[in-house]
């Protein structure tokens, strides 16, 4: 446990080193530059050390939680091998900073489909609502009438068991459509129960959409923008020929390999020469961390040999890490 609690100690004073570089970066990001695509580099290496740091951090607190341990260790070799990319290749840095807007763009795409596919959800979900309420209250009534005839002229009675008859009729109905409304896996249905079906389309259909829309519609603004900027920059032309046609700026900025496919883990980790690194601690990770056999019936706390070792990698990854970027600052 001593050895643990070392590495550990070690680890924070890792952290402490991170947060003072991360205020380096941060001050190197806002110095006027020949060129404003300059301060690029200090922008993508300050947020890479700010969420390092902040997920070891945390980390640290887990009580050596399976989970928290194995995606921290994941996550750090993957920014290790990032870090080491951008230094071997020049050009890996904006692809990185560029495509934030593109996956922002892609998230947004998928969200209003999801919106759309909801919207679509609900208004069957009414329509089923009112076949059933027309149908179960065209039964109740005809149970009424029929009872009028047995009960006669006793109205006390028989208006008491109508309301009760009712009442119970519109909580079964309600219970019903909420089971089959849970049968389902929604985003945008919290408030369905209170708002009924029709409502709440309305308000996803009438609010929710058209921000969702208006937010792609700025993105596909910046995007294009972007395009329009970079292909005519002076700066960006050491790095890549786009020729002055924005068409060719997000083309050359996708991560392919030599088949042109995009670029995997595993070919990213091998090029910065950590092929085998990544492959042992994917293997590992993989199987902790998907919902297969060993992850199911494996503890959730490791022995603390296994401890030892991943906040020994760990500390390793993040002083990799630091001392890389510490060398690019310091020039």
């Amino acid at each position: 446990m001593d050895k643990i609690s070392s590495y550990k100690n070690r680890i924070v004073l890792l952290c402490d080193e991170m947060q003072k570089l991360y205020g380096q970066l941060d001050s190197e990001s806002k110095k006027d530059k020949d060129f404003e695509e300059e301060k690029i580099k200090y922008e993508v290496y300050k947020n890479l050390v700010n969420t390092v740091h902040n997920l070891v951090s945390t980390t640290l607190n887990s009580n050596d939680n399976l989970i928290s341990l194995v995606s921290t260790l994941r996550y750090t070799l993957e920014s290790l091998i990032v870090t080491k990319l951008c230094i071997l290749e020049p050009t890996y840095i904006y692809k990185i900073y560029f495509q934030t807007a593109l996956i922002h763009k892609t998230r947004l795409d998928s969200m209003i489909s999801r919106i759309k596919k909801e919207i679509k959800l609900l208004e069957k979900l009414d329509a089923e609502e009112t076949r059933l309420t027309t149908n179960s209250w065209k039964n109740l009534l005809e149970k009424i009438n029929n009872s009028k005839n047995i009960l006669g002229d006793d109205k006390e009675f028989s208006g008491g068991r109508i309301y009760e008859a009712s009442y119970e009729l519109n909580e079964k109905n309600i219970l019903e459509m909420d089971n089959k409304a849970s049968e389902h896996i929604t985003l945008f249905f919290e408030d369905v129960e209170n708002n009924g079906f029709n409502f709440q389309k309305y308000l996803i259909e009438n609010q929710l959409l058209p921000r969702y829309r208006e937010e792609l519609r700025k993105t596909e603004e910046k995007i294009q923008n972007t395009a329009d900027n970079l292909a005519t920059s002076e700066y960006m032309k050491r790095f890549f020929d786009f020729n002055g046609e924005p068409k060719k700026v997000w083309k050359a900025l996708e991560d392919r390999n030599q088949r042109g496919g995009y670029r995997t883990w595993n070919e990213k980790a091998t090029t910065v020469g950590l092929g085998d690194e990544y492959e042992a601690i994917y293997e590992l990770t993989s199987k902790l961390l998907h919902c297969v056999s060993y992850s199911i019936f494996t503890s959730k706390f490791l022995a603390e040999e296994e401890v030892l070792l991943i906040y020994r990698q760990l500390f390793q990854y993040i002083k990799k890490i630091t001392t890389a970027i510490n060398d690019i600052v310091s020039k």
